[in-house]
């Protein structure tokens, strides 16, 4: 039990030191700071009741990933608003590549739409 708590704890600390070094994070008011970090705040120095399930632990500690990306992900919709837009690169190559020629197909559709986004006015962030 209390490895699965030290393994929860230390991912959410690792998900705030790289909250915290985002080039946007210094951009953020005090509140705006609070607001963001609070989903991975409580995690990085609570210390779960002994009758918390090593499974939930275990669940909650995999989840700091996307938490933290859930975090990034608000912080720049507060610096730049409805103008961004995440484009997510596995959509464009959901079945693999085995050709240049696939590559090239793959790469150009995700050029086409960043810049049909960028375009309409969007910031664009390419997440993997």
């Amino acid at each position: 039990l209390d490895a699965a708590i030290t393994a929860r704890r230390a991912a959410y600390r690792a998900a705030l030191s790289a909250l915290h070094t985002t080039a946007e994070w210094s951009q953020l008011n005090d509140a705006q700071r609070r607001k963001v970090e609070a989903p991975l705040l409580g995690p990085a120095q609570d210390t779960p009741s002994n009758h918390a399930p090593i499974p939930q632990l275990r669940a909650e500690t995999e989840a700091a990933a996307t938490r933290l990306h859930a975090a990034i992900s608000e912080m720049r919709r507060m610096i730049d608003g409805d103008r961004v837009v995440q484009v997510r690169i596995g959509a464009f190559f959901a079945g693999g590549i085995e050709t240049p020629e696939q590559l090239d197909a793959a790469m150009l559709a995700l050029r086409d739409e960043c810049e049909r986004l960028i375009g309409e006015g969007k910031k664009v962030w390419v997440l993997g």
